[in-house]
């Protein structure tokens, strides 16, 4: 999946209004001590928009790469508020070499260490002044934020940047249901939701103070359930008795402390669906975000693929039904056709017949049929009821300015067929994306590729990420319990330098994941959560021309992977690991299954190399799968890695 480039897009949602400040401490260019200019950036004088001054960057040599920007004291910024950056910006080439392209890009740092970014970039050699903007949180450990306006890695020629700013956003409110993850497939009798209330931008003289949600459950128009509940966690509960089958609206809206004053609501309203019964073919998603097929438990374990006919160039000699039958045989349970060719004109129903007979599932993609009600109609219609269906996939990466959108999407597809979770994929994990994310689909997806270039060596980033979509999405009012999020996440299995082009210089710079890298970087998905996992992708190995080595190595993950699903799956928790020592490149879990027999994951994510020791309760005989662990004389288990690496301890009869 590409990383996209946004343009912000309007929010719909009731606001109160912010003070509209530009954060930047010198907007008007007019003082170049506030700013880090490096080689080719000037400020020129009566270059802007309005004839005002311009930030100028020029560069000839497509090699030689500067960053110039300004800090933004954290001091003006407030890390519970949502604040937008922009400007206006034009661009010329020199008439060689790649058009120019610029891009503006807000940096966090925790003791001088990068931590992420956000970013919007101009079409290339634009010659006219256009508007960007986008929108950024502030991660909750970083203490520097830095504003860049720059020309694009490899880009050459000339930009000018006018009206740069920062400003904080208005309140915004999104409110989505976390439980249950299917409420569009919910039969007769009692349930119980969650409700996930996120609140960005409150204004000051509300801060403080404790805030409510008032939540009206609607049917055929009329409340029939009216209640005021305090936010705890960014959380309410609620439950309902006695539910009827028919369809039912949720409406929240935020209230301050008196519970009458609403401050905004949240848009759009939620839908619920009751049935009188469920079909015997249905994939459901429980409280702790298992997926369940047809009544039996399931960890979805998955491939996205193309067709090798609708590769650019198609691959010679190697056809789709050669790539079928290479998955029959292998480890994993489904795959995600990303092309939508295969799904409009190729044989879909011929291809989950295949699957079915092995045993493998179809995840659907709608994820770039954008606005084509028609064809969701038709495939759905079509394939609804195949026992080898295992979701419909809505969104690929989409911002999250386009929550509405998302969710007017998501609710398509749950009334032409409730009984299949959506599910998406998102690679941006600031506290106000995520919070616009929630309730986009059924199933959560989150896709941090952490190999970078050749240079990386530490996948530590991956962390951070998890922890936000958890803080966002487990249904658990408890905060920062993992006990109930539906996730399925998708690790990095391709090279950037495939995405390159024809620039050969760009693909030696980068570089594929180890199979240790692939197998770890799933194993921390899990501990942080995930309950599916689905890698991207197959196709990239066709492209490579190294098929069979890379296709035995993402088998062997997909085999451990396998192995572990049933303990990951399991009813009762995993035995406590008590750590005496420990790096903090290390991360573990434990889990049982439903046999009573416990397995444990340990992971180095080698931003330090990798040391623990520890003892588990009731000190069960385990054995190493992985060879990286080994039990002392003491009793205690000793882990340690100087690479990205994974192991797992499995109990003994």
């Amino acid at each position: 999946m590409f990383r996209i480039l946004f343009f912000v897009f309007t929010v719909s949602c009731m606001t109160v209004l912010a003070e509209e400040k530009n954060l930047i401490p010198d907007p008007e260019l007019k003082n170049p001590s506030k700013w880090y200019l490096t080689k080719g950036y000037r400020i020129l004088p009566e270059s802007g928009r309005e004839r005002n001054h311009a930030l100028y960057i020029e560069r000839a040599d497509k090699n030689q790469y500067s960053l110039g920007g300004i800090s933004i004291p954290l001091e003006t910024l407030d890390k519970n508020s949502e604040y937008e950056f922009g400007g206006q910006v034009r661009s010329e080439p020199f008439g060689n070499g790649t058009p120019a392209q610029g891009s503006l890009v807000v940096q966090f740092f925790k003791q001088k260490k990068y931590l992420t970014e956000v970013w919007v970039h101009s079409p290339p050699a634009v010659n006219d002044w256009v508007g960007l903007s986008g929108t950024f949180t502030i991660p909750a450990d970083a203490d520097r934020v830095v504003f860049l306006p720059l020309l694009r890695r490899y880009t050459t020629g000339k930009v000018w940047f006018s009206n740069l700013y920062v400003r904080q956003k208005k309140l915004a409110f999104f409110a989505s249901i976390l439980l249950p993850h299917q409420p569009q497939a919910l039969t007769e009798g009692n349930h119980r939701f969650v409700l996930g209330c996120h609140v960005l931008s409150l204004p000051s003289r509300y801060k403080g103070e404790r805030l409510f949600a008032m939540v009206e459950l609607k049917k055929d128009g009329c409340v029939v359930q009216k209640e005021i509940l305090p936010i705890r966690n960014e959380r309410v509960s609620l439950s309902a008795s006695e539910w009827k089958a028919g369809a039912y609206r949720l409406k929240v809206s935020l209230t301050a402390s008196d519970g009458k004053t609403v401050l905004a609501e949240s848009r759009p309203e939620m839908n619920v669906r009751i049935h009188a019964e469920a079909p015997d073919v249905f994939v459901r998603i429980d409280e702790r975000g298992r997926t369940w097929v047809h009544g039996e438990k399931f960890f979805p374990l998955g491939l996205y693929l193309t067709m090798p006919e609708r590769q650019k160039p198609p691959v010679a000699g190697f056809s789709t039904q050669d790539m079928l039958n290479d998955i029959a045989e292998s480890p994993f349970n489904c795959i995600m056709p990303y092309d939508l060719y295969d799904m409009n004109q190729g044989n879909y129903v011929g291809i989950l017949d295949f699957l079915h007979r092995h045993g493998k599932m179809l995840i659907c993609t709608f994820s770039h049929a954008r606005d084509n009600v028609k064809l969701y109609r038709s495939v759905v219609a079509k394939i609804r009821k195949h026992p080898a269906l295992l979701a419909w996939y809505i969104a690929d990466e989409v911002i999250p300015e386009k929550d509405l959108w998302l969710k007017e999407r998501t609710e398509w597809i749950n009334q032409l067929d409730p009984w299949h979770p959506t599910w998406a994929v998102y690679c941006l994990y600031g506290k106000g994306a995520l919070a616009r994310y929630s309730g986009t689909c059924n199933v959560f997806g989150i896709d941090p590729y952490p190999i970078s270039s050749v240079k990386t060596r530490s996948i530590e980033r991956l962390h951070s990420a998890y922890r936000n979509v958890r803080e966002t999405m487990d249904a658990s009012v408890e905060k920062n319990s993992a006990g109930g999020m539906a996730l399925w996440t998708v690790p990095q299995w391709f090279s950037w330098g495939l995405y390159q082009g024809k620039n050969n210089e760009l693909k030696n710079y980068y570089r594929w994941p180890t199979e240790a890298e692939a197998l770890t970087q799933s194993m921390i998905g899990v501990i942080h959560g995930a309950k599916g996992v689905v890698f991207y992708a197959y196709s990239p190995m066709l492209r490579e021309g190294r098929y069979k080595e890379l296709w035995e190595q993402i088998c062997r993950v997909g085999e451990q992977l396998k192995e572990l699903a049933p303990y990951l799956l399991g009813d009762n928790p995993g035995p406590e690991i008590r750590f005496r020592e420990k790096t903090d490149s290390i991360l573990a879990g434990s889990w049982r299954n439903d046999a009573g027999k416990s397995a444990l994951v340990i992971t180095c994510d080698n931003s330090v190399p990798g040391k623990a020791l520890f003892t588990i309760e009731g000190n069960p005989e385990m054995r190493s799968r992985n060879g990286l662990t080994r039990q002392l004389p003491s009793g205690e288990w000793l882990f340690s890695s100087d690479s990205v690496n994974s192991d797992i301890l499995y109990q003994q009869d």
